[in-house]
This record gives C-alpha cells, sequence and structure tokens, in this order.
C-alpha cells in the first residue's frame, strides 16, 4: 500500500516538473515575442494604442515618442482628446470610427490628423480591432502608420499637375495627355480645343483613332513607339484632320510622362498650316520676282544686241547711199557699194539668229515635228564639232543606236552643240574629258520636273571634267544672258535656247555641278510612240513655196517697198492685204 501511493507521489511529482518546464518555455517564448514585438515597434512608423470602452489610453507602444514626441506614460488613461494629439479636423471621424469598432466591428485605414508636441501635423492610417471577452467588448487595439510623407508627396504632386494644367490651358499649341496602354485621352488644352475642334468632354475615353484626327496611321504609330521605348521626339511634320474635316499641317513632338499614377504620353500638336501658306507664297513671289528679273535681263541684253546690229545697219546704209552717189559721179567703183550692202546683210542676219533663237526659248509647239534618230543626229553634230575642239579635251561617245523621238533636227543639233560647246569651253585651259551618251530610261513618277509625266524617255547625258559651278551659279544658269565668261565670248543665250528648245519638245533638262566636281547635263526627251506618226515637216519648214506668193503678215512692213522688190524678181508674187488673216 506504502509503495503504490509512492509511486503515485512520483508519477504526479514528474507530471508537475513537466508541468512546470512546459509553463517557463511558454513564458520564455511570450518574452521572446513581446521583445520582438517592441524591437518592431521601436523601429517602425506604426504605433499600437489600446483604449477601453470609455476612450481611455491603456497602452501604447514606446515608439510614440519618436513619432509624435510624447512618452508614452503621458498617454495612459487619458482620452485623445484629453491628450492634445487628435488634430481638429479629425475629432468627429475618430469618435464615429471608435463608436462602430466598440459595437463589434473592426474599422481599417481610416486617416486622421495628428498634432504632435513641436505642433507639426502629421497623418496616420489607423487601423482599429475589438477586443472581446465573454462576447463583450472591454477594449479596442488600434494600429497607427505614419504616413504624413506620402499624404504630402500626393498633395505635392497634385498641386504640380495642376500647376501643369494652368501652364498647358495657356499654350497655345493643341496639348493631349493620352495613356500609353491603350491611346485613350486623359487631358486636353484649350488649344486642343480651338485648333482640332474637340473638347475635352468630348475626347476623354476616346483614342485619336477614334476621332479619325491622323491623316496618316503611322503618325501616331511612330509616337507610341518612340515614347514606349522612351525615345520623346518634336517637330515631326504630320498632318491631322479636324473635325469638320479640315486637314491642317501640324508639327508634332511627344515624351512620356507620369500623370495621375498611370504612364502616359503628353504630345503636341503645332498647326503650321498658314505658315506653311505663307512660305509657298513667299516662294511664288520670289519665282515671280526672279522671272520678271530675267525678263529685264533678257530686255536689257535684246536692246543692247539690236542696238549694236542697228548701229552697223544704219552705219553701213549711210555709207552706201554715200558711196552710190560717188558711184553715179564716177568716184567709186561698184565693188565699194557691194562691199557695204554685204555687211548690211551680216547685220541683218546676225538680227535674224537673235530673233529665232528668242523664239526657241519662248514659243512651244509650233513646230510640225518629225521622227528622229537621235544617235544619228548627235553623231553628225559631234563630228563637226570634233573639228574645232582644242588638243586638250577629249570626245568619249557612247550614242548607240536606234534612240527614236519625235522632234526637229536643226533644234536637236543647236542643243548637243551648245551643251558641248559649253563644256568645251570650261575646260579650255585645263583640258579633260567630255562625255556624251544616250540611254533610254523610264520615269516612274515625277523624280525630275512637276510637268515631265511618267513614261519611257531618251535620257542625253553631256558631262565634262571641268572646275564645275557653285550652287549660286547652278540657280542661274538657264537665264537669258547669264553668262560667267568674259566679256566678248559669249551671249549668255546658250542655256537659256536649249532649255526653251527640250520644253517645246517635251522633254526636262537637268545639272548637277560641284565645285571641282566637274558639271553633268541629263537632258530626258519622250521616246517616239510608234502608233502616232510623226506629222510631214510643212513646206515652211523644207522651205518649198507651192503657189510661189509671201503672205505680208508682220505689221509696219510694207508690201510696196524695198521687200517687195527682191521677190518680184525671183517670179514670186506679194500679197499685201489678206482679208481676215
Amino acid at each position: 500500500m506504502v509503495k503504490a501511493r509512492t509511486a503515485d507521489l512520483v508519477r504526479a511529482n514528474e507530471e508537475l516538473k513537466a508541468e512546470i518546464l512546459e509553463r517557463r518555455r511558454a513564458e520564455d517564448a511570450l518574452r521572446e515575442m513581446t521583445e520582438k514585438f517592441r524591437i518592431h515597434f521601436a523601429l517602425a512608423n506604426d504605433v499600437m494604442f489600446s483604449y477601453d470602452n470609455q476612450f481611455r489610453v491603456l497602452s501604447v507602444t514606446p515608439n510614440v515618442e519618436r513619432v509624435l514626441g510624447y512618452k508614452p506614460e503621458e498617454f495612459i488613461g487619458k482620452t485623445f482628446q484629453e491628450a492634445g494629439v487628435l488634430h481638429p479636423d479629425s475629432m468627429d471621424s475618430a469618435f464615429h470610427n471608435a463608436l462602430h469598432i466598440l459595437s463589434g466591428e473592426p474599422v481599417y485605414s481610416s486617416v486622421y490628423k495628428f498634432i504632435s508636441r513641436d505642433g507639426r501635423t502629421l497623418y496616420g492610417e489607423v487601423s482599429g480591432v475589438p477586443c472581446m471577452r465573454n462576447g463583450c467588448v472591454y477594449a479596442v487595439t488600434t494600429i497607427a502608420r505614419d504616413i504624413t510623407q506620402r499624404v504630402e508627396m500626393a498633395a505635392a504632386i497634385q498641386e504640380s499637375e495642376e500647376r501643369y494644367r494652368v501652364t498647358l490651358q495657356g499654350v497655345p499649341d493643341a496639348v493631349s495627355i493620352m495613356r500609353v496602354s491603350d491611346c485613350e485621352y486623359l487631358y486636353v488644352n484649350n488649344a486642343f480645343s480651338k485648333i482640332l475642334g474637340y473638347s475635352l468632354e468630348e475626347v476623354k475615353g476616346k483614342t485619336p483613332f477614334d476621332l479619325n484626327l491622323p491623316v496618316s496611321a503611322d503618325a501616331l504609330d511612330l509616337c507610341m513607339h518612340l515614347v514606349r521605348n522612351n525615345e520623346p521626339f518634336e517637330s515631326m511634320e504630320r498632318q491631322f484632320r479636324t473635325s469638320n474635316g479640315t486637314v491642317i499641317d501640324t508639327l508634332l513632338s511627344a515624351r512620356p510622362v507620369h500623370y495621375d499614377g498611370q504612364d502616359c504620353v503628353v504630345t503636341v500638336i503645332k498647326d503650321i498650316t498658314v505658315l506653311k501658306q505663307m512660305v509657298e507664297e513667299r516662294k511664288r513671289v520670289e519665282f515671280q520676282s526672279g522671272k520678271m528679273e530675267s525678263i529685264g535681263t533678257l530686255a536689257s541684253g535684246i536692246a543692247h544686241d539690236f542696238n549694236n546690229i542697228l548701229t552697223s545697219i544704219i552705219g553701213y546704209t549711210r555709207m552706201s547711199m554715200k558711196d552710190i552717189l560717188r558711184l553715179a559721179q564716177g568716184e567709186k567703183d561698184v565693188e565699194a557699194v557691194r562691199s557695204d550692202l554685204e555687211e548690211v546683210g551680216k547685220a541683218a542676219r546676225r538680227a535674224q539668229d537673235l530673233v529665232n533663237h528668242i523664239l526657241a526659248f519662248s514659243r512651244h509647239g509650233e513646230k510640225a515635228y518629225s521622227t528622229v534618230d537621235l544617235a544619228s543626229t548627235f553623231r553628225e553634230s559631234l563630228k563637226v564639232l570634233r573639228t574645232t575642239l582644242p588638243s586638250n579635251v577629249k570626245v568619249h561617245e557612247d550614242l548607240g543606236e536606234g534612240y527614236m523621238i519625235s522632234g526637229d533636227p536643226a533644234l536637236l543639233h543647236q542643243v548637243i552643240t551648245n551643251l558641248c560647246t559649253n563644256a568645251v569651253h570650261a575646260m579650255d585651259r585645263t583640258g579633260g574629258d567630255l562625255e556624251v551618251g544616250l540611254r533610254c530610261v523610264r520615269v516612274k513618277d515625277a523624280e525630275l520636273e512637276p510637268e515631265v509625266a511618267p513614261g519611257n524617255y531618251i535620257r542625253l547625258s553631256v558631262k565634262d571634267t571641268g572646275p564645275g559651278m557653285s550652287s549660286a551659279v547652278m540657280a542661274r544658269i538657264f537665264d537669258p544672258y547669264f553668262t560667267t565668261r568674259w566679256k566678248g565670248h559669249g551671249t549668255g543665250l546658250g542655256l537659256s535656247i536649249v532649255h526653251g528648245i527640250v520644253k517645246n519638245h517635251g522633254g526636262a533638262i537637268m545639272c548637277r555641278s560641284a565645285p571641282g566636281k566637274g558639271t553633268s547635263f541629263e537632258v530626258y526627251f519622250p521616246e517616239y510612240a510608234h502608233e502616232h506618226e510623226a506629222t510631214e515637216p510643212s513646206a515652211s519648214q523644207t522651205g518649198l513655196v507651192e503657189d510661189r506668193r509671201i503672205l505680208d503678215l508682220d505689221e509696219g512692213m510694207s508690201g510696196t517697198g524695198t521687200r517687195g522688190k527682191p521677190v518680184k524678181n525671183r517670179g514670186v508674187h506679194h500679197k499685201q492685204d489678206v482679208p481676215g488673216k
């Protein structure tokens, strides 16, 4: 019996020891956890409060001193109002939420204003849960997190965005902010409404494509691609369509921004429609001014040349009249009179050549052209040219065979002669190579000049290895009477005549040159279309006169004066007045 009792006591003692050991372990774990919480709250900005159902503080973590500047014991037994830490602006909402928690429901993430010991206003995000005992709430535990920095930053961002909006409203260009993810508009300024015709209410939630704004779809696609790759760009010229369908010219700029908490792109559209119109008008005026200057130069040159010719004619005519009187008196022989009249004839022919040059430069489509083999025509022209070349200039021709166009052989001869003569003159001091070639090419679009239609062309190229030309000289090479040669060596009409002849043949002429790089002329003649047979040369072209009758059409020319006599002597009848002609 004693043994049994002893065994029970030993067993009870062992159980008691085990229970004591387990309790010590639990107490150690509790102390360890408490220390961890103490360290956590000491380091964190989260302050833990607990208060009873009379709103009096029961406990507070030590880090309250670091956050608010008050020692924990200054709160114990006081309400938050008595402690003076709750801002008056938050008093009502805090009281309302406290009642809600005391009724058994937790409240999360309420934002209150607090007042620190040094008078600063702080913001806390407070969450509270009820503490239950026997089914009743006997206390409330809350955690308050200091979010002052976050609130101030959000306020600063909001203020900055507001200033940004105000600034953008005053910008004269159309400014918009779009979300990168879906291109929907979040904001547009007043100028956007004025320029493109859409208000903020009309564009919000829509994309530029919904409004059919970009004329070219690549405008905003490229814009978004660049922005998504963090490559802002400026002043890309693009066209946009306004709300009434008008297409405007603009400069588009864009860059990424962070707006309203989202990744966005701000675009600036500058309307340059009026500016472009002004530029085009200025170009037109400058072009007209240049034409007037060329006409003035042409008129001055013609007047100068004709004055020289008339001076020669008048002078030799007077000498002839005096020689005729002396001839009648036996003081002069016929040879002297004939010599004077030959000079008059030479001067008249110079005047005729000058008029023909001017007509070739100015008239369009007056010739009835025939089919011309350019290769044969230019080959004959080069044969004549070779006899006049200086020994230090070498000609390289690549003309081929069978390049047919519709044209005037005499005028085409003048084209290649003038171009080659200019090239030779450019190399007369230093010597060089002259390359002349023909090729059949196809023009796909208006890559030459606007008036040249796409199609097949015969291209004449004339290249030299001379000193080349500056851009200023190239801008005037087709102006009448413009020349870079010294006085007495060229009239300045050669290239202007070539330009006129080429235009009359429906072609185009281009020049490429640079100082020290030589000069290249390319002339494009429309290839002969076999289905349209060329018109046979007229009698006036061939020099044949069928009815041997001359009509006096030139105003101011007398049919009974000197003009009528020589033609009658040649069996041709002169008709002075032709009704309706």
